[in-house]
């Protein structure tokens, strides 16, 4: 019997993912929860497990590939000689097949894919069709972005691929940068009593809890208390940027820098949890954000962001 792997969904939002890492090869026993390959979506990095046993006879879709969910990404089968040189595996839709690195140079330079033959395996575009697309003078590229490269005069002394996590941060930053209006207000306040309070709880509830509470638990409170006093701050604008919508839910952000990036987790339904039950969640999630295994819907949801 043959059973289809696929890229699986990770979270309501999730679209795509990048296979960045095969962890068995064409040919390899497959056991019950062993590992088969690592996948990154734009918010998360998850490892996947084999849900059966029997043996991993073909690989479609090849390290650091951007494919949509439920697309096939290799083919098991029960026993280690079965025959499935005739077996068709279900389409995995209309998406143009390309590396992330030709997706990126694709957009940077207004190059619509559906235009480009790809060269790759199994006609996948590459980096290299978007490069012999470009020189060879077609005029479909936009003309936002052939706008002179000012610095053009810096040498350049090294690249970075701007690629899965570290390219959806960039990509939405910019985005965020264009579509935002960036307004700066500082504040200063007496933070004395802040700190003698932490100190109290820390000596009160430590050993009670199992942690001391610390300022981010405390400032999440105080926010969640101050957005149900003023709503018109628990806010967003609609899609279409016609309306201010007020939300009913209280879902607090709180950033966390990482390796991988600066992330949000978000803890869902703030206002329902005490100080404790928001203070384990937080601790939980910033261990998952340190540590790469957030899930899609840990980031996402957020109404308000510290």
């Amino acid at each position: 019997m043959v059973t289809e792997i696929i890229m699986p969904k990770l979270g309501q939002t999730m679209e795509e993912g990048l296979l960045v890492e095969w962890f068995k090869k064409e040919g390899d026993p497959v056991e019950r929860g062993d590992l088969l390959f690592t996948v990154e979506s734009d918010k998360a990095t998850l490892d996947v497990e084999a849900t059966s046993r029997g043996f991993l006879r073909r690989i479609l879709v090849l390290e650091e590939s951007t494919v949509a969910v439920l697309t096939v990404v290799a083919l098991m089968t029960r026993t280690e000689n079965e025959e499935i040189e005739d077996y068709k595996p279900r389409p995995a839709g209309e998406r143009v097949s390309a590396s992330p690195r030709a997706r990126r140079m694709a957009r940077e330079q207004g190059v619509d894919l559906a235009l480009l033959t790809g060269t790759g395996p199994d006609g996948r575009i590459v980096e290299e069709d978007v490069t012999a697309f470009l020189e060879s003078g077609s005029e479909s590229i936009s003309s936002e972005t052939a706008q002179e490269d000012d610095r053009a005069d810096i040498v350049i002394a090294d690249t970075v691929p701007m690629t899965g996590l570290r390219g959806i941060i960039a990509e939405r930053t910019t985005q965020s940068a264009r579509s935002t209006a960036r307004v700066t207000l500082v504040t200063e306040v007496d933070a004395t009593l802040f700190v003698e309070v932490r100190e109290r709880l820390k000596a009160e509830v430590a050993d009670d809890w199992g942690f001391a509470p610390g300022y981010n638990d405390l400032l999440g409170m105080i926010v969640v208390q101050a957005l149900r006093e003023f709503p018109y701050m628990n806010a967003r604008l609609s899609a279409d940027g016609q309306v201010i919508e007020h939300l009913n839910e209280i879902n607090l952000g709180i950033a966390v820098d990482t390796e991988r990036g600066l992330l949000v987790p978000v803890v869902h339904h703030a206002d329902d949890k005490g100080l404790r039950a928001f203070g384990e969640e937080l601790r939980t999630l910033v261990e998952r954000a340190l540590s790469g295994e957030l899930l899609p819907d840990d980031l996402s949801g957020g109404t308000f962001t510290i």
